[in-house]
Protein backbone atom coordinates (compact mmCIF):
# COMPACT_ATOMS: atom_id res chain seq x y z
CA UNK A 1 0.00 0.00 0.00
CA UNK A 2 2.73 2.38 0.88
CA UNK A 3 4.79 1.33 -2.01
CA UNK A 4 2.01 1.76 -4.48
CA UNK A 5 1.37 5.42 -2.65
CA UNK A 6 4.97 6.25 -3.70
CA UNK A 7 5.08 4.89 -7.21
CA UNK A 8 1.97 7.13 -7.60
CA UNK A 9 3.52 10.72 -5.95
CA UNK A 10 6.48 9.86 -7.61
CA UNK A 11 4.51 9.70 -11.28
CA UNK A 12 3.02 12.97 -10.53
CA UNK A 13 6.12 14.63 -9.48
CA UNK A 14 7.38 13.72 -12.89
CA UNK A 15 4.50 14.67 -14.65
CA UNK A 16 4.91 18.18 -12.90
CA UNK A 17 8.60 18.11 -14.45
CA UNK A 18 8.04 17.30 -17.71
CA UNK A 19 5.50 19.53 -17.70
CA UNK A 20 7.40 22.76 -16.71
CA UNK A 21 10.08 21.70 -19.25
CA UNK A 22 7.62 21.80 -21.56
CA UNK A 23 6.35 25.56 -20.36
CA UNK A 24 9.01 26.65 -22.06
CA UNK A 25 8.49 25.39 -25.42
CA UNK A 26 4.89 27.03 -25.32
CA UNK A 27 3.04 23.97 -24.82
CA UNK A 28 2.25 22.53 -21.70
CA UNK A 29 0.23 19.36 -21.64
CA UNK A 30 -2.08 18.70 -18.44
CA UNK A 31 -0.95 15.29 -17.28
CA UNK A 32 -3.96 12.49 -16.92
CA UNK A 33 -4.28 8.71 -16.11
CA UNK A 34 -5.55 8.15 -19.70
CA UNK A 35 -2.41 9.74 -21.45
CA UNK A 36 1.18 9.25 -21.78
CA UNK A 37 3.27 12.14 -22.64
CA UNK A 38 6.71 11.30 -24.47
CA UNK A 39 8.81 13.20 -25.01
CA UNK A 40 11.90 11.66 -27.01
CA UNK A 41 15.18 14.16 -27.36
CA UNK A 42 16.00 16.41 -24.56
CA UNK A 43 15.84 19.38 -26.08
CA UNK A 44 12.20 19.49 -26.17
CA UNK A 45 11.93 19.60 -29.63
CA UNK A 46 8.90 16.99 -29.71
CA UNK A 47 6.36 15.58 -27.85
CA UNK A 48 3.97 12.77 -28.05
CA UNK A 49 0.57 12.45 -26.58
CA UNK A 50 -0.38 8.68 -26.37
CA UNK A 51 -4.12 8.14 -25.61
CA UNK A 52 -4.08 4.55 -23.56
CA UNK A 53 -7.48 3.53 -23.83
CA UNK A 54 -7.87 4.43 -27.89
CA UNK A 55 -4.50 3.94 -28.99
CA UNK A 56 -4.65 7.47 -30.50
CA UNK A 57 -1.20 9.30 -30.35
CA UNK A 58 -0.59 13.04 -31.59
CA UNK A 59 2.99 14.07 -32.54
CA UNK A 60 3.94 17.57 -31.66
CA UNK A 61 6.93 18.93 -33.27
CA UNK A 62 7.89 22.15 -31.68
CA UNK A 63 9.50 25.06 -33.39
CA UNK A 64 9.55 28.38 -31.34
CA UNK A 65 6.02 30.01 -31.41
CA UNK A 66 5.07 27.07 -34.15
CA UNK A 67 3.85 23.55 -33.78
CA UNK A 68 3.51 20.98 -36.57
CA UNK A 69 0.74 18.35 -35.64
CA UNK A 70 0.03 14.78 -36.99
CA UNK A 71 -2.02 12.23 -35.35
CA UNK A 72 -2.46 8.53 -36.10
CA UNK A 73 -3.84 5.16 -34.02
CA UNK A 74 -2.83 1.54 -33.69
CA UNK A 75 -5.94 -0.08 -35.06
CA UNK A 76 -4.66 -0.93 -38.72
CA UNK A 77 -4.61 0.43 -41.97
CA UNK A 78 -7.46 2.82 -42.86
CA UNK A 79 -8.19 0.59 -45.88
CA UNK A 80 -8.91 -2.49 -43.46
CA UNK A 81 -11.03 -0.96 -41.06
CA UNK A 82 -14.48 -0.60 -41.82
CA UNK A 83 -16.75 2.95 -42.09
CA UNK A 84 -17.90 2.69 -38.14
CA UNK A 85 -13.82 1.80 -37.26
CA UNK A 86 -12.63 4.46 -38.89
CA UNK A 87 -15.64 7.08 -37.76
CA UNK A 88 -14.90 5.50 -33.88
CA UNK A 89 -11.33 6.67 -34.32
CA UNK A 90 -12.25 10.11 -35.72
CA UNK A 91 -14.36 10.67 -32.61
CA UNK A 92 -11.58 9.28 -30.52
CA UNK A 93 -9.04 11.97 -31.89
CA UNK A 94 -11.03 14.62 -32.16
CA UNK A 95 -11.96 13.97 -27.96
CA UNK A 96 -7.97 13.64 -27.58
CA UNK A 97 -7.69 16.79 -29.64
CA UNK A 98 -10.22 18.68 -27.16
CA UNK A 99 -9.64 16.86 -23.62
CA UNK A 100 -5.70 16.36 -23.64
CA UNK A 101 -3.73 18.01 -27.11
CA UNK A 102 -5.65 21.77 -27.86
CA UNK A 103 -5.61 23.05 -24.01
CA UNK A 104 -1.70 22.86 -23.58
CA UNK A 105 -0.85 25.72 -25.99
CA UNK A 106 0.03 29.38 -25.34
CA UNK A 107 -2.46 31.79 -26.44
CA UNK A 108 -0.49 33.56 -29.61
CA UNK A 109 1.36 30.38 -31.28
CA UNK A 110 0.67 28.95 -34.76
CA UNK A 111 -0.50 25.61 -35.22
CA UNK A 112 -0.29 23.92 -38.26
CA UNK A 113 -0.49 20.05 -39.99
CA UNK A 114 -0.40 18.67 -43.36
CA UNK A 115 -3.59 16.25 -43.21
CA UNK A 116 -2.65 13.12 -45.12
CA UNK A 117 -5.66 11.99 -47.83
CA UNK A 118 -6.89 8.21 -48.18
CA UNK A 119 -7.61 7.39 -51.39
CA UNK A 120 -8.23 11.22 -52.59
CA UNK A 121 -10.65 11.56 -49.46
CA UNK A 122 -10.05 14.57 -47.58
CA UNK A 123 -11.73 13.41 -44.24
CA UNK A 124 -8.48 14.06 -41.92
CA UNK A 125 -8.75 18.32 -43.45
CA UNK A 126 -12.23 18.17 -42.51
CA UNK A 127 -11.84 17.13 -38.90
CA UNK A 128 -8.68 19.64 -38.46
CA UNK A 129 -10.88 22.13 -39.86
CA UNK A 130 -13.58 21.38 -37.18
CA UNK A 131 -10.61 21.77 -34.37
CA UNK A 132 -10.64 25.54 -36.07
CA UNK A 133 -7.72 25.29 -38.49
CA UNK A 134 -7.90 27.06 -42.13
CA UNK A 135 -8.63 25.40 -45.20
CA UNK A 136 -5.28 23.51 -46.63
CA UNK A 137 -3.52 25.59 -48.87
CA UNK A 138 -1.52 25.10 -52.59
CA UNK A 139 0.92 23.21 -50.21
CA UNK A 140 -1.89 21.02 -48.76
CA UNK A 141 -1.13 22.97 -45.27
CA UNK A 142 -3.81 24.08 -42.53
CA UNK A 143 -2.90 26.48 -40.17
CA UNK A 144 -4.38 28.03 -36.78
CA UNK A 145 -3.59 30.75 -34.27
CA UNK A 146 -4.54 29.65 -30.44
CA UNK A 147 -6.70 32.44 -28.71
CA UNK A 148 -6.98 32.99 -24.90
CA UNK A 149 -10.44 32.26 -24.78
CA UNK A 150 -13.13 29.92 -27.29
CA UNK A 151 -13.45 31.38 -30.35
CA UNK A 152 -16.57 32.35 -31.54
CA UNK A 153 -18.64 29.84 -33.53
CA UNK A 154 -15.92 27.50 -32.11
CA UNK A 155 -15.43 24.23 -30.02
CA UNK A 156 -12.13 25.26 -28.88
CA UNK A 157 -9.35 28.18 -28.69
CA UNK A 158 -8.67 27.73 -32.32
CA UNK A 159 -8.98 30.45 -35.41
CA UNK A 160 -7.85 30.00 -39.11
CA UNK A 161 -5.04 31.25 -39.85
CA UNK A 162 -3.15 32.37 -42.65
CA UNK A 163 0.48 33.08 -42.20
CA UNK A 164 2.67 35.76 -44.30
CA UNK A 165 5.56 35.01 -46.78
CA UNK A 166 8.41 35.47 -43.63
CA UNK A 167 6.51 33.08 -41.53
CA UNK A 168 5.58 30.68 -44.82
CA UNK A 169 9.63 30.70 -44.95
CA UNK A 170 10.23 29.99 -41.18
CA UNK A 171 7.76 27.17 -41.15
CA UNK A 172 9.41 26.05 -44.84
CA UNK A 173 12.88 25.82 -42.93
CA UNK A 174 11.33 24.24 -39.95
CA UNK A 175 9.74 21.66 -42.31
CA UNK A 176 13.18 20.87 -44.24
CA UNK A 177 14.99 20.06 -40.94
CA UNK A 178 12.97 17.35 -40.12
Amino acid sequence: MLYTQFVDLAEQQYQIRESRKASKKGYNPTPHPDIDIIRPYDDNSSTKIYHKPSGVTYSISHHGKYHNIAWNHTSGSPDSLSRKERINIARNAEHVWKNHVEPGFSPGHVLSNEPITNNGKKAREQVYSRYGFSSANKHGMQFAKVGKDRAEGRSGRLTPYSPNKVQRAVIAANREMK
